[in-house]
C-alpha cells in the first residue's frame, strides 16, 4: 500500500471499525468517463477504453471464469489452496478515478499509461473484497439543467 492508501484505510477503520469493508472494482472490456489529462483539447470529460490487462492482473482471472460479474472476498479465500498460494504474490490490479492519462501518455511520476493505471500489490492487504464487471460502460452526463 501507498502512504496515502495506508492514511486512508487507518481513517475509515478508525470511523467504522469492523463495518468497514474495502471494495475494489475492476473491468476487462468496455469503456468509462474520466478527465483526460493532456490527451486532447475536448478531454476534460470524455469516454476512454482501456489496453489489455497486463498478464499478472487478477482482471484475467476473473475474466478466466466466464462470469459476466464476480465477487470474491478475500476472507473466503482458504488457506493452501490454490487462490491463496496465486494471491500470496503481488498481482496487478487497474487503478482508475476522475483522472486518465491514456495508454501511452506520461503522468508527472509514471512513464506511460500502463504504469499509471496499473498498481501491482498485496491485494488481500488492499482490499477486503472486488467486485469483477467484464464490461462497463460510461457513466452518462447530465444536462445541467438546475
Amino acid at each position: 500500500m501507498t502512504a496515502s492508501e495506508t492514511a486512508v484505510t487507518r481513517r475509515q477503520n478508525k470511523a467504522y471499525g469492523e463495518e468497514y469493508f474495502a471494495l475494489g472494482f475492476d473491468f476487462l472490456d468496455g469503456s468509462f468517463r474520466a478527465i483526460g489529462v493532456g490527451l486532447s483539447p475536448e478531454s476534460d470529460l470524455s469516454a476512454w477504453a482501456l489496453d489489455e490487462p497486463p498478464a499478472d492482473a487478477i482482471t484475467r482471472l476473473f475474466a478466466a471464469t466466464g462470469d459476466d460479474v464476480a465477487f470474491l472476498d478475500f476472507d473466503d479465500v482458504s488457506e493452501g489452496d490454490r487462490l491463496d498460494a496465486w494471491l500470496a504474490e503481488p498481482r496487478t490490479k487497474r487503478e482508475l478515478g476522475a483522472i486518465y492519462y491514456g495508454s501511452g501518455g506520461p503522468s508527472e511520476n509514471e512513464t506511460d499509461g500502463q504504469t499509471a493505471h496499473n498498481a501491482s500489490r498485496d491485494l488481500p492487504e488492499a482490499f477486503d473484497g472486488l467486485l469483477f464487471v467484464r464490461a462497463t460502460t460510461p457513466s452518462q452526463v447530465l444536462d445541467d439543467r438546475g
